[in-house]
């Protein structure tokens, strides 16, 4: 993986409400960014960056979560509207 080659600590999760649980359970200031998949089985990227979002954690309420997906077109607008909602400016590259 491109990112354990750059030396970081890199947790992965299966599924949304994988990584919610995760986040919830770590320490505070522990993790610096997510990369989220919008398509994900259990909880998708969407309900699972609102449920973030939401903790009462204000380390996790104001963390960078970036989206990824496959299919940039179909959800585009979905992700602008959710990041416009949050401050957060969303690249297609």
């Amino acid at each position: 993986m491109i990112l354990k080659n750059k030396k970081m600590h890199v947790d992965r999760c299966g599924d949304g409400q994988k990584g919610l649980e995760t986040l919830k359970n770590s320490m505070a200031g522990y993790y610096d960014i997510v990369l989220m998949d919008v398509r994900m089985p259990v909880m998708d990227g969407y309900e699972t960056t609102r449920a973030i979002h939401e903790l009462e954690r204000e380390d996790l309420k104001n963390i960078p979560i970036i989206a990824m997906t496959a299919n940039a077109f179909e959800v585009s607008s979905q992700l602008f509207s959710l990041s416009f909602d949050r401050g957060t400016m969303l690249w297609n590259v």
